[in-house]
């Protein structure tokens, strides 16, 4: 029952990031990952039915926070949101007429009929994606957990791809999303650049800014 926060315990049922979090603008209850939140049918996540997927949801996010898998720990803010995402997908599998109570017991059709769902949605593409990934997140973290998936939920393919799938021109007019195994050295590699070369790059517009000036008063 390790420490997950300065507040909390790993088996408590509220997760309080308080202590870590003293941002006044914040909501108290976005300091918090409640895991006892309502399912349908008036039970609660934290009955005794889902104690598998409890217990391995929970392991999801400590992971994240604790022990994360090339990237930075998760955040104590982003963990509320990320519950928020995997809350969603574990609503699709217990509703089904004969419930899925375990992360191990998913199948593809299980994954395949969330993943339409979610892009039949009139919702925004960024969103599509947030819902897309966390399943991509559940399938890479899946050695940190008890009963995690069996199945990769995305067949190979990258959350960025299917949340682009039949999204129009709207979608492509944009920017498409940068994969995380490609944004993070793209991003060290841009700043290790600027870092490197500013010297040069601001003598250079100095020299491009007298050009102009000359230009400008007729002497070039």
């Amino acid at each position: 029952n390790p420490r997950v926060s300065l507040l909390s315990r790993f088996r408590d049922d509220v997760w309080d990031f308080s202590k870590e979090n003293r941002n006044p603008a914040v909501g108290s209850a976005d300091k918090r990952v409640c895991w006892s939140f309502r399912m349908s049918g008036g039970s609660l996540f934290t009955d005794p039915p889902f104690h598998s997927l409890l217990t391995a949801s929970k392991q999801f996010l400590y992971a994240q926070r604790w022990h994360p898998l090339d990237e930075a720990p998760l955040a104590p803010s982003s963990l509320h949101d990320r519950l928020r995402l995997l809350r969603r997908f574990i609503t699709h599998l217990v509703g089904y007429p004969h419930p899925i109570l375990r992360f191990k017991d998913v199948l593809s059709h299980h994954c395949d009929d969330y993943i339409e769902k979610i892009l039949s949605s009139d919702a925004s593409n960024s969103w599509k994606y947030d819902h897309i990934h966390v399943l991509q997140k559940l399938f890479q973290y899946r050695g940190a957990m008890t009963a995690g998936l069996v199945i990769d939920p995305l067949k190979g393919e990258l959350a960025a791809n299917l949340a682009s799938r039949n999204a129009g021109s709207n979608f492509e007019s944009k920017t498409e999303i940068i994969p995380e195994g490609i944004l993070g050295p793209l991003v060290r590699a841009s700043l290790q650049y600027v870092d490197q070369f500013a010297d040069y790059l601001l003598d250079a517009s100095d020299k491009m800014q007298q050009i102009r000036m000359g230009k400008s008063s007729g002497g070039i």
